[in-house]
């Protein structure tokens, strides 16, 4: 997750209710601080009390914990989307038991998350690249919908709908398209022996790139090594002798004069 428009600590929280550990691109991170439960239930450190801010209310997250579960319930049920969720009940819902629940409980995730990233590089390592992976998704769709830029449609909301519809569904096509095609390689190359891979690189393998896909329809190919498939064979007959191809070319200047 590397947009979050100010919902990481309540879209953490609920994510923890219906089983998805989200992993946000914080920005400044070294500005950010821990997150610590009020009072002297947790003992701090002196070299990391500066970083620290004793502002979690337990109490908080206690009364309001039924109306955060009802909410991540219609998730996980499909009778609300996540991000509607996000809207309706997150920054906007300010002041509402379920909203300080899912904050304050969101803020103690997020600590946890900086912790873990701080200190442990494999972890780090794997949240980068995953969120990596995420923007390469993005610049991929920014590459298919990019000849649209200036249509005038999608001025309404089924409109925008549908377009983004569409956009998900070519982009999900280019990535299964990707991943068959390296997937096949890569069984190619266990049977021949040509090339061995080991698990630790195809972990970093990912199918969104385009590089090799033609988006505009410009196909560019050289006219001699498929003159005899393309041309009839009577006009490449007459092209033989110079000619002859001079003779046609004047004929068409005179006729287009």
């Amino acid at each position: 997750m590397t947009d979050t428009h100010g919902y990481s600590a309540y879209g953490m929280a609920l994510g923890k209710f219906v089983g998805v550990d989200l992993c946000p691109r914080l920005k400044s991170f070294r500005d950010r601080r821990l997150h610590l439960p009020r009072g002297t239930r947790v003992k701090i450190p002196e070299v990391l009390k500066p970083a620290c801010l004793t502002d979690i209310s337990l109490p908080a997250i206690i009364e309001g914990w039924t109306d955060l579960s009802a909410v991540a319930d219609a998730v996980v049920g499909g009778r609300l989307s996540a991000v509607l969720a996000c809207e309706r009940h997150g920054t906007a819902a300010r002041g509402q038991k379920g909203y300080r629940a899912g904050h304050q409980l969101g803020l103690l995730l997020r600590t946890l998350h900086q912790c873990d990233t701080l200190c442990i590089p494999d972890f780090r390592r794997a949240t980068l690249r995953l969120l990596n992976d995420n923007e390469r998704t993005h610049i991929l769709q920014r590459q298919i919908r990019r000849a649209g830029n200036r249509s005038r449609r999608g001025r309404r909301a089924e409109e925008l709908g549908a377009q983004s519809g569409a956009l998900a569904l070519v982009t999900n096509l280019v990535m299964a398209w990707n991943t068959h095609q390296m997937q096949g390689t890569l069984d190619r190359w266990r049977m021949t022996g040509e090339r061995q891979i080991d698990s630790e690189t195809v972990r970093h393998l990912t199918p969104m790139g385009f590089e090799h896909i033609n988006f505009d329809g410009v196909l560019s190919f050289t006219l001699d090594r498929h003159r005899a498939r393309i041309l009839p064979l009577n006009f490449r007959k007459s092209c033989r002798g110079e000619g002859s191809c001079c003779r046609r070319r004047s004929r068409g200047k005179h006729l287009s004069q």
